[in-house]
């Protein structure tokens, strides 16, 4: 064999060796960034099932928040009144102004009066009135069957709701004198 011949084999060998190396280079980079895409979908499918656990669990929570939210609305300890005014109609009549001071109606079903000392004079059952709970005022007159009530004495009204709260005024019930009226014969 010649000389250029046998070059020419030795070009072609080295060539096919680099042609081999190259595409074992490539074949290897090629696996290995197939790995490392697999590597980070797994991890993706791993990020995205513990995302949807935390939305469940954020959803659980919001849920429990608002039924918490409903609950503090509607338990009977987060009633408020304000008992704005209450007047003397006549011995056994009561006119009353009243409020609700909170986000829901109150229901009062019940009403006790009591003298300065304290002692209960009457009690009496109403028929249900109902306090919204858009803050206007509610007037209404409740009529106390056994009480006296006489002009220049104090008293105080209670008020038991239906959820069984009660609410007292703390402004003494006054008086009303009545106005004379024009005489026209």
């Amino acid at each position: 064999m010649s000389n250029a011949n046998l070059r020419g084999n030795r070009t072609l060998i080295g060539l096919i060796l680099i042609l081999i190396i190259i595409c074992s280079l490539t074949a290897f980079y090629a696996f290995n960034t197939q790995n490392q895409l697999n590597t980070l979908q797994s991890n993706y499918n791993r990020l995205s099932v513990n995302y949807n656990n935390l939305q469940s669990k954020l959803n659980n929570i919001e849920s429990s928040l608002n039924s918490i939210g409903n609950d503090i609305l509607l338990n009977s300890s987060q009633e408020r009144l304000d008992i704005v005014s209450a007047t003397i109609k006549n011995e056994s009549n009561v006119w009353v102004n009243t409020r609700a001071l909170t986000g829901i109606d109150i229901v009062i079903i019940n009403a006790v009066l009591r003298d300065s000392s304290d002692n209960i004079i009457d009690e009496t059952q109403i028929p249900e009135t109902i306090i919204r709970a858009t803050g206007g005022l509610r007037n209404f007159e409740i009529k106390f069957d056994n009480a006296n009530l006489l002009t220049g004495n104090a008293y105080e009204i209670t008020f038991v709701t239906e959820k069984g709260n009660s609410f007292t005024s703390l402004l003494h019930i006054s008086h009303v004198t009545p106005t004379p009226q024009p005489y026209n014969p």
